[in-house]
């Protein structure tokens, strides 16, 4: 039976078997989770904000469904096998026998990881690379968000350097812990810049492929991600470092920020938070007006920083504040919302003009000392007059690139540590944190910040920009291919 390709944004394979297949899946994985661990899901009823007694339940069947999604794409002849090989894995890899050799379990259950790491490079393969059409490659460059990547990774690396060992000292080591600051400016920047993105190429083509945006996120951001995770496993597994299974599962699933995990891997809540806001983003954006978006998103905002603030003052009420406050979904994407805004207000050239005139080199820098004051308390937490002065900072220096911050931020320099920033966000926690409550000589200034910017850079030049450069040229040659039908 044959059928045409995908249409473009429509995640449908053939007619809708596949649909049906994910609907079913996702209730069998519901239901795994509720019958693996019956008492904690009657205590999320209680609380049902209240997550971590559902940890292990709930990564076992996220692994459930995305084992039996990876089979059905896989093995089309046999799909009916999909849901009974998946559960056998899941079960393997999160409650082993106990007659099993530790050995044997460690590679199982890392096995059964590697097949769902796996899972979405299939995904790009099989579901999305036949659905490619010309790539949109006309996007304007954006000044300055370089240099606002730059900016911050070096607050994150300054507050992580100082961590425990506190080698550098005095005022720098008691003023540098503002690394929650540095990760609010990461978030508006990359919801500003993949909705600029999305915009521009609906306004110049009328149409927005979601099979390339999600192709382009898969290769851009999970290779690096999980070679990570490896190299951590084989040291864990080595026994040099510790390492829970649950919290590499979490990390792979890009759910580390709805439970505590071990230091080493605890950067991963924020790539966890951004994809699961590149998941939600285009289908809300294109699925309404602009206008009605910035209706939706504008009280949203408000709603999750209220929010926020009740938690953190009604500590009495929510224990574990700390934690959630800082890294759970519903108290903190609004951060990278606010970007999101702020590009589709850019969309309004009169809004332009006007935010242009306002954000004048010395209003902007106004409010930079008006950051900075309200940022001084070493490890805050996140705050509405925070998110939205850093919000007014990128569009002042996008808006005036010719003034002096914009070409502080446009300096050679700073656009290169912005380029290696991602591998400079991964790797900075491997070597400026101790692997056993202790630091070896490696992760202690000034070697934790060579080794950091040394690996950084191998993985920029010798992993990421190979990768892209490769899977666009593959998402293209595909797209100059003769239309070929998919079965079904």
């Amino acid at each position: 039976m044959e059928s045409r390709p995908f249409s473009t944004g429509n995640l449908v394979v053939g007619k809708a078997r596949i649909p049906v297949f994910i609907l079913a899946t996702v209730g069998l994985g519901v239901l795994f989770c509720w019958f693996l661990e019956t008492p904690s899901a009657w205590a999320l009823i209680a609380n049902p904000l209240h997550l971590q007694p559902l940890q292990v339940p709930t990564l076992t069947a996220l692994c459930f469904v995305a084992l039996s999604l990876g089979l059905r794409i896989l093995l089309p002849r046999v799909a009916f096998l999909a849901w009974p090989l998946a559960a056998v894995l899941v079960l393997f890899g999160f409650a082993a026998p106990p007659f099993m050799d530790r050995v044997v379990e460690n590679a199982l259950r890392l096995g059964v990881l590697a097949l769902v790491a796996a899972i979405p490079f299939l995904a790009a393969s099989k579901v999305l690379l036949p659905l490619a059409t010309p790539a949109f490659d006309k996007h304007s460059h954006i000044p300055t968000l370089d240099g606002w990547r730059a900016v911050a990774i070096l607050v994150v690396i300054a507050d992580h350097a100082n961590y425990g060992s506190k080698a550098v000292g005095g005022w720098f080591t008691d003023s540098a812990f503002q690394g929650q600051h540095g990760v609010n400016i990461f978030f508006v920047l990359s919801g500003f810049l993949i909705t600029s993105r999305l915009l521009e190429e609906l306004d110049q083509t009328g149409r927005v492929s979601l099979a390339e945006f999600y192709y382009r996120r898969i290769f851009r951001i999970l290779p690096a991600a999980y070679s990570f995770l490896l190299i951590v496993a084989i040291l864990g597994l080595s026994h040099y470092l510790f390492m829970n299974y649950e919290g590499l599962a979490a990390c792979v699933l890009f759910t580390a920020n709805l439970y505590f995990h071990p230091l080493l891997i605890d950067h991963y809540w924020s790539l966890a938070l951004e994809e699961q806001f590149y998941l939600l983003l285009p289908l809300t954006l294109l699925s309404t007006t602009r206008k009605n978006f910035l209706r939706i998103t504008g009280p949203l905002c408000a709603l999750i920083g209220a929010w926020r603030w009740w938690r953190l003052y009604s500590s009495t009420v929510w224990p574990d504040t700390y934690f959630e406050t800082r890294f759970r979904t519903d108290l903190r994407i609004d951060v990278l919302i606010y970007g999101a805004i702020l590009a589709v207000c850019f969309q309004n050239e009169r809004f332009r003009d006007t935010l242009r005139k306002i954000l004048h080199p010395v209003s902007w820098l106004g409010l930079l000392v008006f950051l900075c004051y309200w940022c001084r308390v070493p490890d805050a937490y996140t705050t509405v007059p925070e998110c939205l002065a850093i919000t007014l900072l990128i569009a002042g220096t996008v808006l005036r690139p010719k003034a002096w911050a914009g070409q502080l931020l446009e300096l050679p320099s700073m656009r290169w540590i912005g380029h290696i920033s991602y591998g400079l966000y991964l790797w900075q926690q491997f070597f400026c944190f101790g692997w056993r409550d202790s630091y070896s000589w490696f992760q202690r200034f000034p070697y934790n910040l060579i080794f950091t910017f040394g690996v950084a850079i191998l993985s920029y030049y010798a992993m990421e920009k190979p990768l892209l450069r490769w899977s666009r040229k593959r998402w293209n040659q595909q797209a100059e291919a003769p239309c070929t039908l998919l079965k079904g």
